[in-house]
């Protein structure tokens, strides 16, 4: 397996010896310096523009540690604005390695040069490459996957260069499942419908910093302890722990308003303040208990919007609750990145 420049390095290895490759993935890889005046051959009208990487790639050494939002806007899009995220790149960045040697990385990595290394490849190749990546372009994977013989290409939706973190990275999975089994993959996954509730504690990595590792992690432990028993005490199932917030869901839309505001006023007497998004809709519920769909992209979305201190839900739930004593107030129509059409959100009054 082979991504970006570990795909250059898979890719001349598997040219080399075949002898010892099985097969051959790649996954928004670069492509030999000889190609790069064909890319705008392979370029579509409504691809990203392609970034200027090597000055960014630059940029991102010359504030390492400091700044690990950079990384993940370029990076992980659809996660740009997520603090608990954030901060654990924070930490990737300062337990990996130094400013210094991230900049020697980078400067090995530009002399890769594999050669005409796609053009030799005979063992079986999977290439796939997510649209929107702005790290390498998505020409690139299509000109790869019409350089190595027979190779078989998937175009992924989405933005994420580190395509494993996507909302939607199991069809990614199942398409390299496909590859290696040499069959379709069969879902494990149902359906059903569920009001889905996204949390997160704000302005986290300032408030860690303010209060000190110790006494953050005993706010975290107590933030978790009310979480989960709101969230019992309403109906709902835990799926998971977001890092500094939570997902669950919930049969319906009154179970999960109430529990939020119970645990956004329950939560600010111990002195955390979170944000909160809710949307009901159709989930798929995998074998491990996990949840995805774009009803979950949706909440996390509407989570992201909101204010601290307040829940915000859509449309779709505040329809679901006209005539309840809940008050809405319109917070008008917001483009949600990575969701067709604009959403009209509500903020639940308290």
């Amino acid at each position: 397996h082979g991504m970006s420049e570990g795909g250059l390095m898979a890719q001349h290895f598997a040219a080399e010896h075949p002898e010892r490759v099985l097969s051959l993935g790649l996954l928004n890889s670069s492509i030999s310096p000889r190609y790069w005046r064909q890319l705008p051959e392979y370029r579509h009208a409504d691809d990203p523009e392609p970034a200027d990487v090597v000055p960014r790639f630059l940029q991102m050494a010359d504030d390492w540690p400091s700044n690990p939002g950079r990384m993940v806007d370029w990076f992980l899009p659809s996660q740009s604005g997520n603090e608990s995220v954030i901060r654990w790149f924070g930490r990737l960045q300062r337990l990996s390695c130094s400013p210094r040697d991230f900049r020697r990385q980078i400067e090995s990595v530009i002399q890769l040069d594999p050669g005409d290394a796609p053009e030799r490849i005979t063992v079986p190749t999977h290439v796939s490459h997510v649209k929107g990546d702005a790290v390498v372009p998505v020409a690139a994977g299509r000109l790869l996957a019409d350089l190595i013989p027979d190779a078989r290409f998937v175009e992924l939706p989405g933005y994420d260069h580190f395509a494993w973190c996507m909302p939607h990275w199991a069809p990614l999975l199942d398409t390299y499942l496909e590859f290696v089994l040499g069959r379709p993959v069969q879902s494990p996954a149902t359906r059903r419908f569920a009001t889905v509730l996204f949390t997160d504690i704000v302005n986290s990595t300032s408030a860690s910093a303010e209060v000190g590792d110790t006494r953050w992690r005993e706010l975290l432990e107590s933030h978790d302890r009310i979480a989960r028993q709101l969230i019992d005490a309403n109906g709902g199932r835990l799926i998971k722990s977001t890092g500094d917030g939570l997902l669950a869901i919930f049969d319906l839309p009154s179970q999960a308003v109430d529990c939020s505001a119970r645990m956004i006023e329950s939560l600010e007497g111990i002195g955390v303040s979170i944000r909160a998004g809710v949307h009901a809709g159709e989930v798929e519920v995998r074998e491990d208990g996990d949840i995805s769909g774009i009803a979950v992209n949706l909440a996390s979305r509407v989570e992201h919007s909101g204010e601290p201190g307040f829940l915000w839900v859509t449309s779709t739930v505040r329809d679901m609750m006209l005539g309840g004593s809940v008050v809405f107030t319109d917070r008008g129509e917001h483009e949600l990145k990575g969701i067709d059409g604009a959403w009209r959100l509500y903020r639940m009054e308290r």
